[in-house]
Order: structure tokens, then sequence, then C-alpha cells
């Protein structure tokens, strides 16, 4: 266990050294700013060439590449405020720089040269400087050239690198600033100048040559510079035998005096108490040939820092800062980071998920300001399977096919088949036998993807087609009457016994009947006298009625005297039969 753990805390310390080197070299590069990311304070003829350039010797650089033009008198200024601390690159010129160009270049720090080099031509390589610019405010670089054409220099693979304090950078003019009062063959300009011995100097205040006349200029101080620094060189049209006399005033009064400037004089050194002047004159006599007052500087009073005080409170996210300010301007003398405090780790939380695909995270972040302290890895997790995909549709004559993904890494986990799907019949059913009047018909339906026959149905007979009933046997008098018809389509024949006349023939008889005893009713009727009414009629059969009845009495008892003696039945029957005649004739 003791191992493990001491295992653990090795691991977790090189872990954390890791990390830190990796925020080190992350910081480092991002201290160290590309001169063509920097922004310019002020420029002339300078240009970033984002395409590269070509160097003479065939070097090639494609980033990071700023011209500056000699040929124009091109120069570039930067802000630095105190807050770099180094500036280094290379100077180069490229493959179209004109052969018979002499190019110069000079950086300046708060007016002060910091790097020169004069005399680069497209034969000499790469240039490499490296300045020194803690506690510089301004800084600037300017060059010059013999031809105008084709004579850019080239600043290359150059960086600014970040301070880790700032220092306050000292307060300066040029005389070039200052509000000239007056002035007589003068003229004022800042570019780089080079002296009788080739010594490159900052900006030019000329006092042109004019042997009878004096030239003179009258500078504003009012009474806010502490010191005036400068130097006095002839210019390149001096004669040989010629010189000047130089006198510099502070509010008409005469603080410094130099005789016999000429060719072959060294740069003079002008260095003056300044302090609560209010008006500058420097005026030049009997001179053959141009004076130039050069590398100008009016310093303000230097500053006195006081105790340093917290400006910006440290925490573990960001750096805190603080400052001395000057006890007399009240203006930032230094400032100092404060380094970040530590962080304050919480309790672990999981950054990321961990998949069967990749590996998770989990991390402890600072309580005050949220920044990963410490971080672990989670190990990848188990496939999840999803839903079973199909990859083959089965059908009714082959098995189909369907597989198994994980649902986050799309990694086949399994596959298995599809039963042969049941039969899909089609809609509509179809006739395969039409039916008739004699036999069923046939209709089925098939298999919409294989054809086969799925389903049979049976379609019910045809209704016969029979013709008009026909009377094949039997008649009115002689029943039953049989009636057939036979079918148009399969000529089979139906047949019927009507039994609807049978009554015909009885009727006929009864009538015949009844007519014949009407018949005899009459003729008796008409023999008797009596006329053919109902009236009659009823008589009539009411006579025969009561005859049948005596007569049937008669023979009743000629029964009887047939037993015992058969003469006088028959002989009383007879004479009844003749008084019912006498009855009827006398009706008549």
């Amino acid at each position: 266990m003791r191992r493990k753990n001491i295992r653990k805390n090795v691991v977790l310390f090189l872990s954390v050294l890791l990390t830190l080197c990796f925020s080190c070299t992350v910081q480092a590069e991002e201290e160290s700013i590309p001169i063509s990311k920097m922004h310019e304070l002020d420029k002339r003829e300078c240009y970033i060439w984002e395409e590269g350039i070509t160097d003479s010797y065939g070097n090639t650089y494609k980033d990071n590449v700023i011209s500056v033009n000699g040929g124009l008198d091109g120069y570039l200024s930067y802000n630095l405020d105190g807050e770099y601390s180094r500036f280094h690159g290379k100077i180069t010129t490229y493959d179209e720089t004109n052969s018979n160009a002499y190019m110069n270049v000079a950086i300046y720090g708060d007016g002060q040269e910091l790097y020169s080099k004069s005399g680069i031509t497209r034969q000499m390589e790469a240039q490499p400087f490296d300045i020194d610019v803690t506690g510089i405010g301004k800084l600037e670089i300017r060059c010059d050239s013999t031809e105008w054409q084709n004579s850019e220099l080239f600043f290359v693979d150059s960086y600014f690198t970040k301070a880790k304090e700032r220092v306050v950078s000292r307060s300066y003019t040029t005389l070039q600033e200052l509000v000239v009062i007056d002035s007589a063959n003068f003229e004022s300009d800042i570019y780089l100048q080079t002296d009788t011995f080739g010594t490159l100097h900052r900006g030019t205040q000329v006092f042109e040559a004019d042997y009878s006349e004096q030239a003179y200029a009258l500078y504003n101080l009012n009474q806010q510079y502490v010191k005036f620094q400068g130097k006095l060189v002839a210019g390149h049209d001096t004669k040989s035998e010629g010189s000047a006399d130089v006198q510099i005033y502070l509010d008409d009064n005469l603080v410094f005096e130099q005789k016999g400037i000429g060719r072959s004089t060294s740069p003079v050194e002008v260095d003056l108490d300044v302090t609560n002047a209010k008006i500058m004159k420097v005026q030049v006599l009997r001179h053959d040939g141009d004076i130039y007052l050069v590398d100008d500087i009016l310093s303000s009073h230097d500053h006195k820092p006081g105790d340093w005080e917290v400006e910006k409170e440290p925490t573990c996210a960001e750096k805190g800062k603080k400052v001395q300010y000057c006890t007399e301007c009240k203006e930032i003398c230094n400032t100092q980071v404060i380094e970040t405090l530590d962080h304050k780790p919480g309790d672990w939380e999981v950054e990321q998920e961990p998949t069967c695909e990749n590996e998770g995270e989990k991390v402890k972040r600072c309580k005050e300001c949220g920044s990963i302290c410490d971080k672990e890895t989670l190990p990848r997790t188990e496939h999840e399977p999803g839903e079973w995909e199909t990859d083959v549709e089965p059908t009714c004559w082959s098995e189909g096919e369907e597989s198994l993904y994980c649902e986050y890494c799309g990694e086949l986990l399994d596959y298995r088949e599809i039963p042969i799907s049941d039969h899909e019949p089609e809609e509509e059913w179809t006739v395969e036998q039409e039916p008739t009047c004699t036999y069923e018909g046939t209709q089925i339906k098939c298999c919409q993807y294989c054809g086969e026959t799925v389903e049979v149905q049976k379609i019910p007979k045809l209704k016969h087609k029979f013709g008009e009933w026909v009377t094949t046997e039997g008649s009115v008098w002689n029943g039953p009457i049989v009636k057939t018809r036979i079918c148009s389509n399969c000529y089979i024949e139906e047949t019927k016994n009507v039994y609807t006349w049978i009554w015909v023939k009885p009727v006929v008889i009864i009538l015949v009947i009844l007519g014949t005893a009407a018949i005899v009713l009459g003729v008796l009727l008409n023999q008797k006298g009596m006329a053919f009414n109902l009236e009659n009629i009823k008589t009539l059969l009411k006579g025969s009625a009561d005859n049948l009845k005596s007569r049937q009495k008669e023979n009743e008892s000629e029964s009887d005297s047939d037993i015992f003696g058969e003469s006088s039945g028959r002989g009383k029957r007879r004479e009844k039969d003749k008084e019912d005649d006498d009855i009827f004739n006398s009706h008549q």
C-alpha cells in the first residue's frame, strides 16, 4: 500500500511539473512579440511584407518582415512605455536592392542611440542585433541611403520581449517639437544625419551658411525643462578652411559659446542646465558652411520614486501590480508584478464523460478562479448496444440479416438472420376459372414478390338463364298440367306440375248437373202449370221431398208386410203415388 501511494505521488508530481513547464513555455512564447505585430506610434515609408522576401544569398524570410526605405528617409517609432526588456533580430537587404546603394540604420531609445550600422550593402549578410530596451519609453528606427530607389532595409525575425517589471521611462522632448518664436537662415527636420567623420546622428537643426548674415533660432522652453543636451557638427559643404562660432543664450544670458567649429572639428557636446528658462536662443556667427545641431534632448526633472503602493491585488488567476509614484510630479516611476497566489482545489468534477471510444477526464478546479488545478483520466466504458438495424430485408424466399452496433462509436457488436417472411398477397383477386351455371368458378391471390399462389377462393355458380314455360303434358280436363323450360347456357331442363286448373272439370260437371236439374225443374213446373220462380221451385221440391218421405214409409211398411204378406204394402204405395200425382196435376 505504501509503495502504491509513493508511486501515485510521483506520478502526480510529474504531471504537475509537466503542466507547469508547458505553462511556462506558453507564457514565454506570449512574452515575445513579433515586430510585425507591434503597434506603430509613427512611421514613414515603412511596410509589412506579408509575402516575405529573399535576400541576395538566397535566404527566404516569409513571416515577420518589415521594410524601412532608406532612400526616402524612412523611420518607424514605437511606444514601449518601459514594458519591454529586449529587442533583437536581423537587418538585411533583398535580392532587388540597388547595387550602388549604401544604407545606414540607427535605433534610438528616448532620444539616445542604442544601435547603429553604416554602409550596409546588398553584398553584406544579414546583420544581427540585440538591444537592451529596459526602461525605454519611445523607440525610433531611422534609415537613409545614398540611392533613393530600391534602398530598403528589412527587419526580419525581430521580436520585442516583455519585461517582468515595468520601468518608468524618462520624459524628454526634441527641439523640433518646440515652438520656434523667431529664426533666420534656419531649417528644422528629424532624419538620420552623417557628419564629416561618418558618424550617424538623429535629427537636424540646420543653421545655413551665409557669411554676411547670422543664423539663429529662438525656442520657447516655457520653464518646463531642467536640462538640454545636444551636439554641434559642421555640414558636408563646409570648406576645409571655413569655421563658425556658436552661441547659446537662456533668457538673454550667454550660457554657452564655441568658436572655430570646422570640418575637422569633432562633434561638440552641449550640456546645459535650463531650469526655469523661458527662451533659448542658438545663433551661429562668421560661418562658411552649414552648422548642424543634432542628438538634441530637453529633459524634465528626474523622478524621485516614493514607496511601493499596491495598485492591483494578486489572485490565483491573475498577477497583481505595485507601483512607485514620483514624489514631485506624481507620475509612475516604476511598476512591479506581484506573483499569483496558490490555487484552492475543490472536489473532483467529471469534465468529460468516458465512452467506449474515448477516455474521459475528471478535474479539480480552484474554488476562487475556476482554473484547473489537477486532472485525471477516466478509463473507457463498455460498448452501449443500440437498436437492431436491418441490413438485408427478409423476403418470402430468403432470410434477411440485421446487425447490432454500439450507440456511441458505431462498432459492430453482433448480427443475426431474420427468418423468411410471410407471403404478401396481392390486393386484388385474379379470376383463374370463370363460374358457370353448372360449375363453380375459382379466383386466387398471388404473392407480390414471388408470384406463388397463397389464397384460393370459390366463385359461386351463376344462375340459370331459363326461357319461357312450355306445357308438355296434361290439360284443363286432365290435370296436373306439366310445364318445362330450358336454360340457354347449359340447356338443362326444369319441370313443374301446375294444379291451378284442376277445379275446372268438377265445376263444369256441377254446372252441367245444376243446368240439367234446372231444365228438369222447368219441365216439371211447366207440366204443373207453374211459373219458373224460386217460390214454385221450393214448393215443387217440398212436395217431392214429402212424396219421397211417404214412399219411404211405404217401402218400410211393405218390407214389414213382406214378412207377413207383401201385397198389402205394395198396394198402399201405389195408391200413395197416385195421390201425389193427383195433387201435382190439380196444381196445373
